[in-house]
């Protein structure tokens, strides 16, 4: 990628060239990073609804999967580089 990268004066600037299909594939996966992150939370917390609250009929198994899925995306996240704890809020 031959993006250019600038910060100065409290501003990240970075170039794409826009004649290039690999820089533009690359642009506009920059651009949805910050839904991917909206859309990961929301499944956190929608797992974590379900384990604190929603939960009080449901089988030890159904539980225990629920938590299962919720570690192994904690797990995908650290893996990454990114948490929620330090990348999101």
């Amino acid at each position: 990628m031959s993006s250019e990268r600038e910060y100065k004066n409290g501003k990240l600037t970075i170039e794409f060239d826009s004649n290039c299909h690999l820089e533009v594939e690359e642009a506009r996966k920059l651009l949805t990073n910050k839904r991917w992150a909206d859309a990961m939370w929301e499944l956190d917390q929608h797992l974590r609804g379900l384990i604190k609250y929603g939960l009080d009929e449901a089988s030890s198994e159904t539980y225990d999967s629920i938590q299962q899925v919720r570690d192994k995306l904690w797990e995908c996240l650290e893996s990454a580089g990114v948490s929620f704890d330090k990348d999101y809020n």
